[in-house]
């Protein structure tokens, strides 16, 4: 079975505990240590809140062209600043060649 995790503030993703999701609490400037541990875990799929991604956009580009782990940006508590349909543009860019979205 394939292991997931979370990654962000303690209010965004407290929730997804109920679902079997490892989780990884941040505080502000704890971004890239905190993913850094997740990334350790063999961790098939890493959700990351909107600010991780932001704090962490250069850890995340360097594993982005890798097959395992598939990191994907949800929106925090504070709703969504865009980041997410951002990187799915660009991954459809990316995958067809143009941007038909």
């Amino acid at each position: 079975m394939s292991k997931i995790a979370m990654v962000g503030d303690r209010d965004s993703i407290w929730a997804f505990k109920a679902f079997g999701l490892s989780l990884y609490f941040v505080k502000d400037g704890e971004e890239k240590e905190v993913l850094a541990r997740a990334l350790t875990g063999n961790y098939s799929i890493i959700f990351v809140t909107e600010g991780v991604f932001r704090a962490c956009r250069e850890q995340i580009d360097e594993i982005r062209d890798k097959t395992l782990p598939s990191i994907t940006v949800l929106p925090n508590l504070r709703g969504s600043q865009g980041l997410g349909t951002e990187e799915i543009k660009r991954a459809v860019r990316k995958a067809v060649g143009a941007d038909i979205l």
